[in-house]
Protein backbone atom coordinates (compact mmCIF):
# COMPACT_ATOMS: atom_id res chain seq x y z
CA UNK A 1 0.00 0.00 0.00
CA UNK A 2 2.83 2.40 0.78
CA UNK A 3 4.55 1.66 -2.52
CA UNK A 4 1.34 2.23 -4.40
CA UNK A 5 0.85 5.57 -2.63
CA UNK A 6 4.39 6.68 -3.46
CA UNK A 7 3.83 5.75 -7.10
CA UNK A 8 0.66 7.81 -7.25
CA UNK A 9 2.37 10.81 -5.58
CA UNK A 10 5.41 10.79 -7.83
CA UNK A 11 4.48 10.89 -11.52
CA UNK A 12 8.11 10.17 -12.50
CA UNK A 13 8.32 6.97 -10.46
CA UNK A 14 7.95 3.72 -12.38
CA UNK A 15 4.53 2.09 -12.33
CA UNK A 16 4.11 -0.76 -9.90
CA UNK A 17 2.81 -3.87 -11.63
CA UNK A 18 -0.16 -5.57 -10.06
CA UNK A 19 0.36 -9.10 -8.79
CA UNK A 20 -0.72 -11.84 -11.20
CA UNK A 21 -3.66 -12.79 -8.98
CA UNK A 22 -5.07 -9.27 -9.27
CA UNK A 23 -5.02 -9.21 -13.05
CA UNK A 24 -8.42 -9.84 -14.65
CA UNK A 25 -8.52 -13.30 -16.17
CA UNK A 26 -10.01 -13.94 -19.59
CA UNK A 27 -13.46 -15.55 -19.53
CA UNK A 28 -13.43 -19.30 -19.96
CA UNK A 29 -14.71 -20.45 -23.33
CA UNK A 30 -17.21 -23.26 -22.73
CA UNK A 31 -19.07 -23.49 -26.03
CA UNK A 32 -21.56 -26.34 -25.91
CA UNK A 33 -20.98 -27.04 -22.20
CA UNK A 34 -24.30 -26.19 -20.53
CA UNK A 35 -24.98 -26.19 -16.80
CA UNK A 36 -23.79 -24.76 -13.49
CA UNK A 37 -24.14 -27.67 -11.09
CA UNK A 38 -21.40 -28.23 -8.50
CA UNK A 39 -20.28 -31.46 -10.18
CA UNK A 40 -19.90 -29.71 -13.55
CA UNK A 41 -18.18 -26.71 -11.99
CA UNK A 42 -15.55 -29.02 -10.48
CA UNK A 43 -14.85 -30.49 -13.93
CA UNK A 44 -14.64 -26.99 -15.43
CA UNK A 45 -12.05 -25.97 -12.83
CA UNK A 46 -9.88 -28.92 -13.83
CA UNK A 47 -10.38 -27.99 -17.48
CA UNK A 48 -9.13 -24.46 -16.76
CA UNK A 49 -6.05 -25.89 -15.04
CA UNK A 50 -5.38 -28.13 -18.02
CA UNK A 51 -5.74 -25.23 -20.46
CA UNK A 52 -3.20 -23.19 -18.52
CA UNK A 53 -0.53 -25.88 -18.82
CA UNK A 54 0.88 -28.13 -21.53
CA UNK A 55 0.62 -31.51 -19.79
CA UNK A 56 -1.21 -34.45 -21.35
CA UNK A 57 -4.88 -34.63 -20.41
CA UNK A 58 -7.04 -37.72 -19.88
CA UNK A 59 -10.81 -37.16 -19.95
CA UNK A 60 -12.86 -39.92 -18.33
CA UNK A 61 -16.63 -40.33 -18.32
CA UNK A 62 -19.57 -42.40 -19.43
CA UNK A 63 -20.75 -42.32 -23.00
CA UNK A 64 -22.61 -39.14 -23.86
CA UNK A 65 -21.18 -36.99 -21.07
CA UNK A 66 -19.37 -34.60 -23.44
CA UNK A 67 -15.77 -35.76 -23.41
CA UNK A 68 -15.02 -34.29 -26.85
CA UNK A 69 -16.59 -30.97 -25.82
CA UNK A 70 -14.19 -30.76 -22.90
CA UNK A 71 -11.25 -31.69 -25.13
CA UNK A 72 -12.14 -28.86 -27.51
CA UNK A 73 -12.56 -26.50 -24.56
CA UNK A 74 -9.06 -27.38 -23.33
CA UNK A 75 -7.71 -26.55 -26.79
CA UNK A 76 -9.66 -23.29 -27.21
CA UNK A 77 -8.58 -21.98 -23.82
CA UNK A 78 -4.93 -22.93 -24.19
CA UNK A 79 -1.99 -21.16 -25.81
CA UNK A 80 -2.41 -23.53 -28.78
CA UNK A 81 -5.87 -22.21 -29.67
CA UNK A 82 -4.58 -20.83 -32.99
CA UNK A 83 -3.19 -24.26 -33.95
CA UNK A 84 -5.07 -27.23 -35.42
CA UNK A 85 -7.36 -29.52 -33.42
CA UNK A 86 -6.97 -33.02 -34.88
CA UNK A 87 -9.28 -35.84 -33.77
CA UNK A 88 -9.09 -39.61 -34.18
CA UNK A 89 -11.61 -42.20 -33.03
CA UNK A 90 -9.47 -45.20 -32.11
CA UNK A 91 -12.49 -47.51 -32.15
CA UNK A 92 -13.27 -46.80 -35.81
CA UNK A 93 -9.96 -48.00 -37.27
CA UNK A 94 -8.68 -51.47 -37.94
CA UNK A 95 -5.37 -52.53 -36.41
CA UNK A 96 -3.46 -52.41 -39.69
CA UNK A 97 -4.59 -48.85 -40.43
CA UNK A 98 -3.98 -47.24 -37.04
CA UNK A 99 -0.21 -47.02 -37.53
CA UNK A 100 -0.57 -45.37 -40.93
CA UNK A 101 -3.21 -42.96 -39.59
CA UNK A 102 -1.09 -41.91 -36.62
CA UNK A 103 2.41 -41.82 -38.10
CA UNK A 104 1.72 -41.45 -41.84
CA UNK A 105 3.48 -43.36 -44.64
CA UNK A 106 5.69 -42.84 -47.65
CA UNK A 107 4.95 -43.77 -51.21
CA UNK A 108 5.22 -47.52 -51.83
CA UNK A 109 5.23 -48.44 -48.14
CA UNK A 110 2.41 -50.94 -48.75
CA UNK A 111 -0.03 -51.96 -51.43
CA UNK A 112 -2.16 -48.99 -52.40
CA UNK A 113 0.24 -46.35 -51.03
CA UNK A 114 0.57 -44.49 -54.32
CA UNK A 115 1.72 -41.29 -52.62
CA UNK A 116 3.17 -40.14 -49.31
CA UNK A 117 0.79 -38.94 -46.62
CA UNK A 118 1.33 -37.20 -43.30
CA UNK A 119 -0.07 -38.84 -40.20
CA UNK A 120 -2.24 -37.22 -37.57
CA UNK A 121 0.73 -36.68 -35.27
CA UNK A 122 2.33 -34.53 -37.97
CA UNK A 123 -0.91 -32.74 -38.82
CA UNK A 124 -1.32 -31.77 -35.13
CA UNK A 125 2.01 -29.90 -35.12
CA UNK A 126 1.57 -26.70 -33.09
CA UNK A 127 -1.90 -27.75 -31.96
CA UNK A 128 -3.77 -30.48 -30.09
CA UNK A 129 -4.25 -34.16 -30.93
CA UNK A 130 -7.46 -35.64 -29.52
CA UNK A 131 -7.66 -39.44 -29.36
CA UNK A 132 -11.20 -40.55 -28.57
CA UNK A 133 -11.88 -44.05 -27.19
CA UNK A 134 -8.25 -44.37 -26.14
CA UNK A 135 -8.99 -47.73 -24.53
CA UNK A 136 -9.53 -49.22 -28.00
CA UNK A 137 -6.03 -48.36 -29.22
CA UNK A 138 -4.52 -51.69 -30.33
CA UNK A 139 -1.99 -53.11 -27.91
CA UNK A 140 0.48 -53.70 -30.74
CA UNK A 141 0.70 -49.98 -31.52
CA UNK A 142 0.77 -48.69 -27.94
CA UNK A 143 4.54 -49.12 -27.60
CA UNK A 144 5.35 -47.07 -30.72
CA UNK A 145 2.82 -44.42 -29.70
CA UNK A 146 4.35 -44.21 -26.22
CA UNK A 147 7.77 -43.45 -27.72
CA UNK A 148 6.30 -40.76 -29.98
CA UNK A 149 4.55 -39.27 -26.96
CA UNK A 150 7.80 -39.18 -24.99
CA UNK A 151 10.14 -37.80 -27.66
CA UNK A 152 7.68 -36.05 -30.00
CA UNK A 153 9.59 -37.91 -32.73
CA UNK A 154 8.36 -40.84 -34.83
CA UNK A 155 9.07 -42.65 -38.07
CA UNK A 156 6.32 -42.84 -40.76
CA UNK A 157 5.55 -46.27 -42.17
CA UNK A 158 8.17 -47.19 -44.77
CA UNK A 159 10.38 -44.14 -44.04
CA UNK A 160 14.05 -44.25 -43.10
CA UNK A 161 14.15 -41.00 -41.13
CA UNK A 162 12.22 -39.76 -38.16
CA UNK A 163 10.16 -36.58 -38.20
CA UNK A 164 9.28 -34.25 -35.35
CA UNK A 165 5.95 -32.82 -34.28
CA UNK A 166 5.12 -30.43 -31.46
CA UNK A 167 1.66 -31.61 -30.48
CA UNK A 168 -0.30 -31.78 -27.26
CA UNK A 169 -2.28 -34.92 -26.45
CA UNK A 170 -5.79 -35.01 -25.03
CA UNK A 171 -7.20 -38.55 -24.72
CA UNK A 172 -10.68 -39.70 -23.71
CA UNK A 173 -12.25 -43.03 -22.85
CA UNK A 174 -15.28 -44.50 -21.10
CA UNK A 175 -13.41 -47.65 -20.10
CA UNK A 176 -11.61 -48.48 -16.87
CA UNK A 177 -7.99 -48.29 -17.98
CA UNK A 178 -6.72 -49.54 -14.63
CA UNK A 179 -8.77 -52.71 -15.01
CA UNK A 180 -7.50 -53.07 -18.58
CA UNK A 181 -3.93 -52.78 -17.28
CA UNK A 182 -4.65 -55.52 -14.75
CA UNK A 183 -5.95 -57.73 -17.56
CA UNK A 184 -2.89 -56.96 -19.76
CA UNK A 185 -5.08 -55.20 -22.31
CA UNK A 186 -3.42 -51.79 -21.89
CA UNK A 187 0.18 -50.79 -21.20
CA UNK A 188 0.71 -49.46 -17.70
CA UNK A 189 3.55 -47.14 -18.78
CA UNK A 190 1.29 -45.57 -21.40
CA UNK A 191 -1.43 -45.04 -18.80
CA UNK A 192 1.02 -43.29 -16.48
CA UNK A 193 2.08 -41.04 -19.35
CA UNK A 194 -1.51 -40.21 -20.32
CA UNK A 195 -2.79 -39.11 -16.95
CA UNK A 196 -0.77 -35.95 -16.52
CA UNK A 197 -4.07 -34.31 -15.56
CA UNK A 198 -7.27 -36.33 -15.34
CA UNK A 199 -10.73 -34.80 -15.77
CA UNK A 200 -13.63 -37.03 -14.72
CA UNK A 201 -16.97 -35.88 -16.14
CA UNK A 202 -20.05 -36.48 -13.97
CA UNK A 203 -22.96 -38.47 -15.43
CA UNK A 204 -26.21 -36.62 -15.98
CA UNK A 205 -27.91 -38.38 -13.05
CA UNK A 206 -25.42 -36.64 -10.73
CA UNK A 207 -26.13 -33.18 -12.10
CA UNK A 208 -29.92 -33.09 -12.29
CA UNK A 209 -29.84 -29.36 -11.52
CA UNK A 210 -28.69 -28.83 -15.11
CA UNK A 211 -31.60 -30.72 -16.71
CA UNK A 212 -33.93 -27.69 -17.30
CA UNK A 213 -31.12 -25.62 -18.76
CA UNK A 214 -29.93 -28.48 -20.97
CA UNK A 215 -33.49 -29.01 -22.21
CA UNK A 216 -33.87 -25.32 -22.97
CA UNK A 217 -30.58 -25.28 -24.88
CA UNK A 218 -31.56 -28.33 -26.95
CA UNK A 219 -35.04 -26.95 -27.67
CA UNK A 220 -33.74 -23.55 -28.74
CA UNK A 221 -31.16 -25.13 -31.03
CA UNK A 222 -33.72 -27.45 -32.64
CA UNK A 223 -36.32 -24.69 -33.13
CA UNK A 224 -33.78 -22.33 -34.69
CA UNK A 225 -32.47 -25.03 -36.99
CA UNK A 226 -35.95 -26.00 -38.23
CA UNK A 227 -37.58 -22.55 -38.10
CA UNK A 228 -40.13 -23.50 -35.43
CA UNK A 229 -41.76 -21.25 -32.82
CA UNK A 230 -40.18 -21.21 -29.32
CA UNK A 231 -41.37 -24.01 -27.06
CA UNK A 232 -41.77 -24.21 -23.30
CA UNK A 233 -42.24 -27.19 -20.97
CA UNK A 234 -45.38 -28.31 -19.22
CA UNK A 235 -45.11 -29.50 -15.64
CA UNK A 236 -45.36 -33.19 -16.53
CA UNK A 237 -42.59 -32.81 -19.13
CA UNK A 238 -40.04 -31.58 -16.58
CA UNK A 239 -41.20 -34.13 -14.00
CA UNK A 240 -40.62 -36.98 -16.45
CA UNK A 241 -37.23 -35.61 -17.53
CA UNK A 242 -36.10 -35.25 -13.92
CA UNK A 243 -37.31 -38.76 -12.99
CA UNK A 244 -35.47 -40.62 -15.77
CA UNK A 245 -31.91 -41.84 -14.99
CA UNK A 246 -30.52 -41.01 -18.49
CA UNK A 247 -28.06 -43.87 -19.02
CA UNK A 248 -27.07 -42.23 -22.31
CA UNK A 249 -26.44 -38.94 -20.48
CA UNK A 250 -26.53 -35.63 -22.38
CA UNK A 251 -26.51 -37.28 -25.80
CA UNK A 252 -29.64 -39.28 -24.96
CA UNK A 253 -31.32 -36.22 -23.44
CA UNK A 254 -30.71 -34.10 -26.53
CA UNK A 255 -32.13 -36.75 -28.85
CA UNK A 256 -35.19 -37.22 -26.61
CA UNK A 257 -35.88 -33.48 -26.48
CA UNK A 258 -35.48 -33.17 -30.25
CA UNK A 259 -37.95 -36.02 -30.68
CA UNK A 260 -40.43 -34.17 -28.44
CA UNK A 261 -39.98 -30.97 -30.47
CA UNK A 262 -40.57 -32.86 -33.69
CA UNK A 263 -43.75 -34.39 -32.26
CA UNK A 264 -44.98 -30.99 -31.02
CA UNK A 265 -44.49 -29.36 -34.46
CA UNK A 266 -46.04 -25.89 -34.28
CA UNK A 267 -47.31 -26.21 -30.70
CA UNK A 268 -45.52 -24.00 -28.17
CA UNK A 269 -45.83 -26.35 -25.19
CA UNK A 270 -43.98 -29.62 -24.70
CA UNK A 271 -45.74 -32.43 -22.82
CA UNK A 272 -44.50 -35.73 -21.41
CA UNK A 273 -46.51 -37.67 -23.99
CA UNK A 274 -44.17 -36.35 -26.70
CA UNK A 275 -41.10 -37.98 -25.16
CA UNK A 276 -40.01 -41.44 -26.41
CA UNK A 277 -42.21 -44.29 -25.16
CA UNK A 278 -39.38 -46.21 -23.50
CA UNK A 279 -38.55 -43.18 -21.34
CA UNK A 280 -42.14 -42.74 -20.15
CA UNK A 281 -42.57 -46.44 -19.42
CA UNK A 282 -39.30 -46.54 -17.45
CA UNK A 283 -40.37 -43.54 -15.36
CA UNK A 284 -43.78 -45.08 -14.66
CA UNK A 285 -42.20 -48.38 -13.61
CA UNK A 286 -39.70 -46.67 -11.33
CA UNK A 287 -42.48 -44.72 -9.66
CA UNK A 288 -44.48 -47.91 -9.15
CA UNK A 289 -41.49 -49.74 -7.68
CA UNK A 290 -40.75 -46.86 -5.33
CA UNK A 291 -44.38 -46.64 -4.30
CA UNK A 292 -44.58 -50.40 -3.68
CA UNK A 293 -41.43 -50.23 -1.53
CA UNK A 294 -43.06 -47.49 0.55
CA UNK A 295 -46.08 -49.71 1.21
CA UNK A 296 -43.95 -52.46 2.77
CA UNK A 297 -44.73 -52.85 6.48
CA UNK A 298 -48.01 -50.92 6.37
CA UNK A 299 -50.89 -53.25 5.52
CA UNK A 300 -48.98 -55.68 3.33
CA UNK A 301 -48.31 -55.34 -0.36
CA UNK A 302 -50.97 -55.98 -2.92
CA UNK A 303 -49.98 -58.50 -5.56
CA UNK A 304 -50.50 -57.65 -9.19
CA UNK A 305 -50.59 -61.31 -10.08
CA UNK A 306 -53.12 -62.34 -7.41
CA UNK A 307 -55.20 -59.36 -6.14
CA UNK A 308 -56.22 -59.72 -2.49
CA UNK A 309 -59.59 -61.48 -1.90
CA UNK A 310 -60.22 -61.78 -5.64
CA UNK A 311 -61.00 -65.37 -6.72
CA UNK A 312 -58.63 -66.53 -9.44
CA UNK A 313 -60.01 -66.60 -12.95
CA UNK A 314 -60.04 -70.08 -14.55
CA UNK A 315 -57.55 -70.48 -17.36
CA UNK A 316 -59.11 -69.68 -20.69
CA UNK A 317 -57.83 -69.23 -24.17
CA UNK A 318 -57.23 -65.73 -25.50
CA UNK A 319 -60.04 -66.19 -28.02
CA UNK A 320 -62.57 -67.08 -25.33
CA UNK A 321 -61.57 -64.08 -23.20
CA UNK A 322 -61.85 -61.71 -26.14
CA UNK A 323 -65.28 -63.16 -27.04
CA UNK A 324 -66.59 -62.63 -23.52
CA UNK A 325 -65.07 -59.13 -23.41
CA UNK A 326 -66.84 -58.22 -26.66
CA UNK A 327 -70.17 -59.45 -25.28
CA UNK A 328 -69.74 -57.47 -22.05
CA UNK A 329 -68.78 -54.34 -23.95
CA UNK A 330 -71.97 -54.64 -26.00
CA UNK A 331 -74.05 -54.98 -22.82
CA UNK A 332 -72.46 -51.94 -21.28
CA UNK A 333 -73.01 -50.01 -24.48
CA UNK A 334 -76.76 -50.56 -24.18
CA UNK A 335 -76.87 -49.61 -20.52
CA UNK A 336 -74.65 -46.55 -20.94
CA UNK A 337 -71.00 -45.66 -20.29
CA UNK A 338 -69.53 -43.94 -17.28
CA UNK A 339 -67.67 -40.91 -18.58
CA UNK A 340 -64.48 -39.87 -16.83
CA UNK A 341 -61.83 -37.27 -17.34
CA UNK A 342 -58.81 -38.99 -15.75
CA UNK A 343 -58.25 -36.16 -13.27
CA UNK A 344 -57.14 -37.31 -9.82
CA UNK A 345 -58.33 -35.51 -6.75
CA UNK A 346 -61.05 -33.53 -8.52
CA UNK A 347 -58.69 -31.39 -10.56
CA UNK A 348 -60.43 -28.94 -12.85
CA UNK A 349 -57.74 -28.81 -15.51
CA UNK A 350 -58.48 -31.16 -18.42
CA UNK A 351 -55.91 -33.90 -19.07
CA UNK A 352 -53.36 -33.75 -21.82
CA UNK A 353 -54.29 -35.17 -25.20
CA UNK A 354 -52.07 -38.14 -25.71
CA UNK A 355 -50.61 -39.71 -28.81
CA UNK A 356 -52.12 -43.13 -29.56
CA UNK A 357 -49.41 -45.76 -29.50
CA UNK A 358 -50.53 -49.26 -30.28
CA UNK A 359 -54.16 -48.28 -29.67
CA UNK A 360 -53.43 -46.89 -26.23
CA UNK A 361 -53.91 -43.23 -25.40
CA UNK A 362 -52.98 -41.86 -22.01
CA UNK A 363 -50.72 -39.35 -20.31
CA UNK A 364 -47.61 -41.03 -18.96
CA UNK A 365 -46.88 -38.59 -16.18
CA UNK A 366 -50.37 -37.59 -15.11
CA UNK A 367 -52.41 -34.55 -16.06
CA UNK A 368 -50.23 -31.44 -16.15
CA UNK A 369 -51.29 -28.33 -14.36
CA UNK A 370 -52.70 -25.43 -16.29
CA UNK A 371 -49.59 -23.31 -15.81
CA UNK A 372 -46.51 -24.48 -17.63
CA UNK A 373 -43.00 -23.99 -16.30
CA UNK A 374 -40.66 -21.69 -18.14
CA UNK A 375 -37.17 -22.62 -19.26
CA UNK A 376 -34.39 -21.22 -17.04
CA UNK A 377 -33.10 -17.99 -18.57
CA UNK A 378 -35.18 -18.70 -21.66
CA UNK A 379 -38.70 -17.82 -20.52
CA UNK A 380 -40.51 -14.92 -22.15
CA UNK A 381 -43.89 -13.42 -21.46
CA UNK A 382 -44.38 -12.61 -25.13
CA UNK A 383 -45.32 -16.19 -26.04
CA UNK A 384 -48.53 -17.41 -24.35
CA UNK A 385 -48.77 -20.98 -23.17
CA UNK A 386 -51.48 -22.66 -25.26
CA UNK A 387 -54.45 -24.43 -23.73
CA UNK A 388 -55.15 -28.06 -24.44
CA UNK A 389 -56.62 -28.05 -27.91
CA UNK A 390 -57.45 -31.68 -28.49
CA UNK A 391 -58.41 -32.83 -25.00
CA UNK A 392 -61.11 -35.41 -24.99
CA UNK A 393 -62.94 -37.32 -22.29
CA UNK A 394 -62.35 -41.04 -22.25
CA UNK A 395 -65.08 -43.60 -21.78
CA UNK A 396 -64.57 -45.89 -18.82
CA UNK A 397 -65.97 -49.23 -19.89
CA UNK A 398 -67.67 -51.07 -17.04
CA UNK A 399 -67.23 -54.81 -17.67
CA UNK A 400 -69.28 -55.62 -14.59
CA UNK A 401 -72.32 -53.66 -15.73
CA UNK A 402 -72.24 -51.07 -12.94
CA UNK A 403 -74.41 -48.71 -14.96
CA UNK A 404 -77.12 -51.29 -15.59
CA UNK A 405 -79.45 -50.39 -12.73
CA UNK A 406 -82.49 -52.00 -14.32
CA UNK A 407 -81.52 -55.44 -13.00
CA UNK A 408 -78.31 -57.06 -14.17
CA UNK A 409 -77.66 -60.79 -14.23
CA UNK A 410 -75.30 -62.54 -11.92
CA UNK A 411 -71.73 -61.37 -12.32
CA UNK A 412 -68.86 -63.82 -12.48
CA UNK A 413 -66.82 -64.15 -9.30
CA UNK A 414 -63.56 -62.75 -10.76
CA UNK A 415 -65.18 -59.36 -11.22
CA UNK A 416 -66.16 -59.05 -7.54
CA UNK A 417 -64.66 -56.10 -5.68
CA UNK A 418 -63.00 -57.04 -2.34
CA UNK A 419 -65.40 -56.20 0.49
CA UNK A 420 -68.24 -55.11 -1.85
CA UNK A 421 -71.77 -56.52 -2.13
CA UNK A 422 -72.90 -58.51 -5.11
CA UNK A 423 -73.81 -56.57 -8.23
CA UNK A 424 -77.51 -57.47 -7.85
CA UNK A 425 -77.56 -56.02 -4.31
CA UNK A 426 -75.65 -52.97 -5.49
CA UNK A 427 -78.24 -52.39 -8.22
CA UNK A 428 -81.06 -52.54 -5.65
CA UNK A 429 -79.27 -50.05 -3.38
CA UNK A 430 -78.68 -47.70 -6.33
CA UNK A 431 -82.38 -47.81 -7.27
CA UNK A 432 -83.66 -46.84 -3.84
CA UNK A 433 -80.82 -44.50 -2.89
CA UNK A 434 -77.93 -44.79 -0.45
CA UNK A 435 -77.95 -47.17 2.48
CA UNK A 436 -80.15 -45.98 5.40
CA UNK A 437 -78.23 -44.07 8.04
CA UNK A 438 -75.06 -43.85 5.94
CA UNK A 439 -73.55 -40.57 4.74
CA UNK A 440 -73.57 -40.48 0.93
CA UNK A 441 -70.07 -40.28 -0.54
CA UNK A 442 -68.97 -37.27 -2.50
CA UNK A 443 -68.92 -37.49 -6.27
CA UNK A 444 -65.14 -37.31 -6.22
CA UNK A 445 -64.86 -40.23 -3.77
CA UNK A 446 -67.41 -42.24 -5.72
CA UNK A 447 -65.47 -41.78 -8.96
CA UNK A 448 -62.23 -42.79 -7.26
CA UNK A 449 -63.84 -45.93 -5.78
CA UNK A 450 -65.30 -46.89 -9.15
CA UNK A 451 -61.95 -46.37 -10.84
CA UNK A 452 -60.11 -48.46 -8.24
CA UNK A 453 -62.70 -51.24 -8.53
CA UNK A 454 -62.28 -51.23 -12.29
CA UNK A 455 -58.49 -51.55 -12.05
CA UNK A 456 -58.71 -54.45 -9.56
CA UNK A 457 -61.26 -56.27 -11.70
CA UNK A 458 -59.24 -55.78 -14.83
CA UNK A 459 -56.14 -57.19 -13.12
CA UNK A 460 -58.13 -60.22 -11.94
CA UNK A 461 -59.53 -60.70 -15.42
CA UNK A 462 -56.04 -60.64 -16.97
CA UNK A 463 -54.33 -62.67 -14.21
CA UNK A 464 -52.13 -59.68 -13.34
CA UNK A 465 -50.87 -59.24 -16.93
CA UNK A 466 -50.47 -55.45 -17.03
CA UNK A 467 -49.81 -55.35 -20.78
CA UNK A 468 -53.08 -57.20 -21.49
CA UNK A 469 -54.99 -55.17 -18.90
CA UNK A 470 -53.83 -51.90 -20.44
CA UNK A 471 -54.75 -53.15 -23.92
CA UNK A 472 -58.29 -54.13 -22.88
CA UNK A 473 -58.72 -50.86 -20.96
CA UNK A 474 -57.59 -48.94 -24.06
CA UNK A 475 -54.90 -47.06 -22.16
CA UNK A 476 -51.13 -47.15 -22.34
CA UNK A 477 -49.06 -49.22 -19.95
CA UNK A 478 -47.64 -46.07 -18.44
CA UNK A 479 -51.11 -44.77 -17.62
CA UNK A 480 -52.07 -48.12 -16.12
CA UNK A 481 -49.00 -47.97 -13.90
CA UNK A 482 -50.08 -44.47 -12.81
CA UNK A 483 -53.52 -45.85 -11.87
CA UNK A 484 -51.90 -48.59 -9.79
CA UNK A 485 -49.81 -46.01 -7.98
CA UNK A 486 -52.78 -43.68 -7.50
CA UNK A 487 -54.88 -46.39 -5.82
CA UNK A 488 -52.07 -47.92 -3.68
CA UNK A 489 -51.85 -51.14 -5.66
CA UNK A 490 -48.17 -52.12 -5.43
CA UNK A 491 -46.15 -55.13 -6.53
CA UNK A 492 -44.88 -57.89 -4.22
CA UNK A 493 -41.43 -59.46 -4.44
Amino acid sequence: TAQAGQADADPDSPAVAAPPSALPSAPLSREGIVGNSPALDAALELMAEAAASSVNVLVLGETGTGKELFARAVHRNSARAAGPFVTLDCASLTENLVESQLFGHVRGAFTGADRSRDGLLRLAHGGTLFLDEMGDLPLSIQGAFLRALELRRFRPVGASREVESDFRLVAATNKDLHEMVRLDMFRSDLLYRLRGLTITLPPLRERTEDLPELCAWAVDRFCQRHDLPPKFPAEDFLETVESYPWPGNVRELVHAVERACAAARDETTLYARQLPTEIRVRVARDRMDGHAAGLTGLTGPVSLTEPTNVPPLPRQTRQARQTRQAGQAGHVGQAGHASWSGMAGGATTPPAPVAAEGGAAASMAGAPSGAAHGWPRHATDAVPIPEWSAARASSLHDPAGLQDQAGAGDIAAPWAVPGAATMREQAVIDQRGFAPGATPPTLRAHKADAERAYVIRMLAHCHGDIREAARLADVSRGHFYELLKKHDLGKTD
